[in-house]
């Protein structure tokens, strides 16, 4: 960890990274809770915002169901889901992506079916985005994660009373490693952060 925040910041930016990559989303809620950790005994945070990409977004989503009602952690206020793996990149070939996003998936795996359990664990005030790139429309991926596993946990966020939008970002740029720096994308995240 480097770098310290300036106080007079109100609205700094935290980026964690693995120096490797990953797509252990067990990783990446151990950092997400170092980091809230240390927030909260170090700095007055009274909220953050959190953008989870990849593994990264099942990381977020496990932190919320483990830690989001730990009142010694700043709460955290928004999600957004980028290109978020929740199935272990499984597609669902005899469900359109309509169904998925109506009923879930029909092809579940063990980490499906931990959310399917936890789901209610969520705080129900936490608004969550679900972004996709639209890279293959005809295979319905961002050409490593299937759309209906990245809003596969869009239901479940409904049916627990989240705020929850889903999105396919289209256009160029869209394929899973483009989109961290795909323009929709990061202005969509802007947006929903300082709305």
């Amino acid at each position: 960890m480097t770098g310290t925040i300036d106080k007079r910041n109100a609205y700094p930016t935290i980026e964690v990274g693995m120096v490797k990559g990953t797509n252990n989303s067990d990783k990446y809620e151990a950092s997400l809770m170092a980091i809230m950790s240390y927030l909260g005994k170090h700095y007055n945070v009274a909220y953050a915002n959190v953008l989870g990409y990849s593994a990264g977004g099942g990381g977020v989503y496990h932190y919320l169901i483990d830690h989001g009602y730990d009142r010694s952690l700043p709460p955290i206020k928004k999600f957004v889901s980028l290109d978020g793996q929740y199935n272990a990149c499984t597609a669902q070939p005899d469900q359109t992506l309509a169904q998925v996003l109506a009923d879930g998936p029909k092809i579940k795996t063990k980490y499906y079916d931990f959310w399917l359990k936890n789901y209610e664990r969520v705080d129900k005030n936490i608004q969550v985005v679900l972004l996709e790139g639209a890279y293959d429309t005809k295979k319905e991926t961002d050409g490593t994660v299937p759309w209906a596993d990245g809003f596969s946990i869009y239901p479940l966020l409904i049916k627990n009373g989240n705020s929850a939008t889903h999105y396919l970002i289209e256009g160029t740029n869209t394929e899973h490693t483009e989109m961290p720096s795909n323009q929709k994308a990061i202005g969509y995240v802007k947006t929903f952060f300082y709305e």
